[in-house]
Order: C-alpha cells, then sequence, then structure tokens
C-alpha cells in the first residue's frame, strides 16, 4: 500500500484530512479524529536503518495504535516493527511497501480509529 492509498483510504472511510504540523518535516502527516483532534495515525519516512539494523534506504511508514498482544504479535514479522518515535507498546509501525496484505494495513487503521476514539471511551 502507498501512502497515497492509506490517505485516500482515510479520506474515504473517516473524512480524515492529514495535518501537517512541523515544518522541518513536512513529508509527516497526521491523521486525527473530527472533532478533538485525537491522533489515530501518522504517516512519515524514516530510514529502514531505523526500523531494522543493517536495512538501507527510506520507507513510508505507517504508525497506528493497537492492543500491545497484536503489537508483540506483528513487531517481528516483515513489514512491521515496534513504533517508529512512539510508544512502542501500544503503537506499531507499517513499513507500507512491505506490509504483506492492504487489507491487513485497512483493518489495523480501522482499529486505531477505533482504539483512539474518545466518544468510544466515553470522553468528551
Amino acid at each position: 500500500m502507498t501512502r497515497a492509498e492509506v490517505l485516500d483510504y482515510a479520506r474515504e472511510r473517516y473524512g480524515t484530512r492529514p495535518d501537517a504540523p512541523w515544518a522541518d518535516s513536512p513529508d509527516a502527516v497526521i491523521l486525527r479524529h473530527e472533532p478533538g483532534g485525537r491522533w489515530y495515525g501518522l504517516i512519515m519516512s524514516v530510514a529502514r536503518g531505523r526500523l531494522r539494523p543493517g536495512a538501507h534506504g527510506a520507507a513510508d511508514i505507517l504508525n497506528v495504535k493497537c492492543d500491545p498482544l497484536l503489537v508483540d504479535a506483528l513487531a517481528g514479522q516483515r513489514g512491521f516493527a515496534r513504533a517508529y518515535h512512539m510508544n512502542k507498546t501500544h503503537w506499531l509501525s507499517i513499513v507500507l511497501d512491505e506490509a504483506p496484505d492492504d487489507g491487513q494495513v485497512k483493518w489495523l487503521l480501522d482499529e486505531s480509529y477505533r482504539l483512539t476514539d474518545a466518544r468510544r471511551a466515553g470522553r468528551k
């Protein structure tokens, strides 16, 4: 799945417009709930070596919130790593050009949306 495909999916499914809040990292975009602004996804480009020692080049990643058991199960598989630059217990990085299945990426993004929905948790 590509960055553009993830952004199209988030727009079509949730009406999300990506937010690029960092002037020094214009390729990093946040997917937020409306209203409230809670993050459910972060897309950015990182050096592959930051995810796997010895890997070369850059990769677009999607960080999503997950159940810690799911993070543990997926983190060692190709296309997945404990979240880069976020809580490594509750967030997972998906290497978009290595993820085995677009449907799985969409399901993980949907799950992240559900887990970060303040209305679901009874918060306003």
